[in-house]
């Protein structure tokens, strides 16, 4: 039995697949900014007391970032050379308190080198003393979703004084999930380009009687 290919519908199959291997090629991942040590080309720039090593507290691995505000303003800065925003989310880590509760922490990012409005890190979390708790922001509120000129964020002392050490761990750029759905039309009745049926003629083979060694004949069938 020869089965017959209807060249448009393979058309349509095989554009179909160059689409979600694009799709997938094209997905963006997590970028990891610390986790147990800067990652990504991320650099401290901080004007605060910091510890990229420290082995106190570990949320995951061995090892925190510490950060020690020993003055009035100080801050944790995390720098990259300029980058796009665009397909992340949000700014997601884990904090640790240590030896105290609570802390009074503005976070603000920056964009070409030119620091955002800053928002309270209390809106989104509670520091507890010795417990990890995790942390989103929406870049959008940061103000540096969908950016193409992004040089990273802060946490900045909001207090005007010294505050005890706190700790920071799997701190990562959350990607955009791909999308869920996705809806295409293909019109199998439209001709986009005509093309000489004799090369789509051959869909079979057989032997010519008995298998032979001495003299194979091969016929090709064309429908």
């Amino acid at each position: 039995m020869h089965r017959r290919t209807n060249m448009r519908s393979l058309t349509v199959i095989m554009c179909l697949s160059a689409f979600s291997f694009a799709a997938a090629s094209n997905a963006q991942t997590n970028q990891t900014v610390y986790d147990d040590a800067l990652q990504s080309y991320w650099q401290n720039w901080s004007w605060a007391g910091t510890d990229a090593g420290s082995t106190a507290f570990a949320h995951t691995g061995s090892k925190s970032l510490k950060v020690s505000f020993t003055g009035a303003w100080q801050a944790l800065y995390l720098h990259h050379d300029s980058f796009d925003t665009t397909g992340y989310s949000a700014l997601t880590f884990w904090v640790n308190g240590g030896a105290d509760n609570n802390r009074t922490i503005n976070l603000q990012g920056i964009n070409g080198g030119a620091s955002q409005a800053s928002i309270p890190l209390s809106s989104y979390v509670s520091i507890a003393a010795g417990t990890w708790k995790k942390v989103t922001i929406p870049l959008n509120d940061l103000h540096i979703a969908n950016n193409p000129n992004v040089t990273g964020f802060w946490l900045q002392d909001g207090s005007g004084h010294s505050q005890p050490d706190f700790y920071i761990d799997d701190m990562a750029l959350v990607a955009n999930p791909p999308p869920s759905l996705v809806r295409l039309t293909a019109n199998a009745a439209q001709t986009v380009r005509t093309v000489d049926s004799r090369i789509f003629g051959l869909n079979a083979a057989v032997w010519d009687n008995q298998f032979n060694t001495s003299n194979t004949v091969l016929q090709l069938k064309s429908l």
